[in-house]
């Protein structure tokens, strides 16, 4: 073996490669996931749950 060539994997990859992949690959899922909870804090799925506002079938449409 040669000493001052990177080992490659059998992608093709070397290994300080790979670990720095797979550290963008966790920073990218943590930035989608607090993009997820930011727009979810923003437009809750359930209706109900702002303030002051009763949830659509309990709207008097008696008129």
């Amino acid at each position: 073996m040669e000493t001052g060539k990177p080992q490659v994997s059998r992608f093709g990859l070397d290994n300080r490669r790979k670990v720095h992949m797979s550290k963008l690959l966790a920073a990218a899922v943590i930035v989608v996931l607090v993009v997820i909870a930011a727009l979810w804090m923003m437009f809750p799925l359930d209706q109900s749950a702002e303030s002051g506002q009763p949830p659509p079938h309990a709207i008097d449409q008696s008129e």
